[in-house]
């Protein structure tokens, strides 16, 4: 599993550009440690992930919207 240390607006740009680079998805995970808050890792259903980044535009709109339907079923 890729691990890179990052803090949260760097986490974001290598999520990025991993995503980009290897057409897969990867998760931005909260550690818990103040020294390395987040790592960016190959999505797999993590616990305490806090971002996902999707390598497919279409399956980011997908996902998103089913979660908000789920979440806020009064905007549906």
């Amino acid at each position: 599993m890729t691990r890179n240390l990052a803090t949260f607006d760097n986490a974001m740009r290598v999520a990025g550009a991993l995503a980009d680079n290897h057409d897969r998805d990867y998760v931005l995970v909260r550690t818990g440690d103040p020294g390395r808050p987040y790592v960016v890792e190959a999505f797999a259903s993590q616990p305490g992930t806090v971002a996902l980044i999707c390598a497919d535009p279409e399956i980011a709109l997908r996902w998103a919207s089913s979660v908000t339907a789920e979440v806020y079923p009064q905007w549906g």
